[in-house]
């Protein structure tokens, strides 16, 4: 019986797909099917997809036009019967245990996900990277603090949970799409089990790194994802427990919009993207410095110009009194 699904949406990854695809075939577990969805790639990546398919009647490739990672994601997961389904990445890759120690912890415990540890590589470093163990709901509340990442390359999750909730990636987004398809899942689990040994390797270039080509766009698109999952929680009657969690967010990522430097369209995503977290009591209660911090960033905004133009008034006039 094939237990799990590995779904690795493909994009222009020739480089680095041979290494990734090698990784799952060195697989302990056995019981696979690996999807290989092209997404359009331009480069050899669907040469070499074939050539792998060729050699492994567990390895199934679709292809497909270009329309993003999220849309990949989803027509993979679609096309999924098994038990269970995980997703990689095509720029990294796996260890041999990587999928029987994720099946053997959430079997053995009755979850409905499971989690491991995993290796962030750097070009000079690798940094081990854990799941600190706690319920569904502690869960959540670590991905919206910042604590954990909801990414769905170190997840094992059950098909069931996703078909009887139709849960969906939210289409044709560039950031956080992981995210928001992970804690509507949990949002439906029960419990969820942890595996302290690092079985996946996050790859972390200049190149591939999303914080290197952050731009407005998206950012809009974490705004949209907030929304999304602060909808699905009001939908099951969970808003109010994860309420404080959200505002911590919301003021989080409106705050980095206007951290590194200032331009209208960032003024402007700064006022208007969650407008509610200036008028929350409960978070001026919890944490007023979050507030003031706010405020004093506004003040700048407003007053940097004048403040500027103050002090070079004055250092002229200082010049000048030296001079004579």
């Amino acid at each position: 019986m094939i237990l799990i699904t590995i779904i690795i949406p493909i994009y222009n990854a020739s480089h680095t797909l041979p290494k990734c695809i090698d990784s799952i075939l060195s697989q302990t577990l056995c019981d696979w099917t690996l999807f290989l969805v092209d997404d359009g790639s331009s480069d050899e990546s669907l040469e070499i997809m074939n050539a792998y398919k060729d050699r492994d009647a567990r390895i199934k490739v679709f292809h497909k036009e270009n329309e993003g990672v999220s849309i990949a994601r989803q027509y993979g997961l679609d096309r999924v019967e098994t038990p269970y389904f995980i997703y990689c990445d095509a720029d990294d890759y796996v260890e041999p245990t990587y999928l029987e120690d994720l099946f053997t912890s959430i079997t053995k415990n009755n979850a409905d996900l499971s989690i491991c540890a995993y290796i962030e590589e750097y070009e000079d470093r690798l940094v081990q990277m854990d799941t600190p163990e706690s319920s569904v709901d502690g869960l959540i509340h670590n991905f919206l603090n910042d604590k954990v990442w909801g990414v769905t390359w170190n997840k094992l999750y059950k098909t069931k949970i996703v078909k009887e909730n139709n849960l969906k990636f939210i289409p044709h987004i560039q950031m956080w799409e992981d995210l928001a398809f992970t804690i509507d899942y949990c949002l439906c689990s029960s419990s969820v089990s942890f595996v302290h040994k690092p079985l996946y390797h996050y790859v972390k270039t200049l190149n591939t790194s999303i914080t290197q080509n952050e731009n407005i766009a998206k950012k809009k698109n974490r705004v949209l994802v907030i929304r999304h999952f602060e909808s699905s929680m009001r939908e099951r009657g969970k808003i109010e427990q994860f309420e404080e969690s959200l505002l911590n967010v919301k003021y989080h990522i409106s705050y980095l919009a206007i951290n590194h430097f200032v331009s209208q369209e960032r003024l402007l995503y700064f006022k208007t993207s969650f407008p509610e977290i200036f008028n929350s009591l409960l978070l001026f209660r919890k944490h007023p410095l979050v507030i003031s911090i706010a405020f004093l960033n506004l003040e700048r905004l407003f007053y940097v110009g004048y403040y500027a133009r103050l002090i070079k008034q004055k250092l002229g006039l200082w010049l000048k009194k030296i001079i004579k």
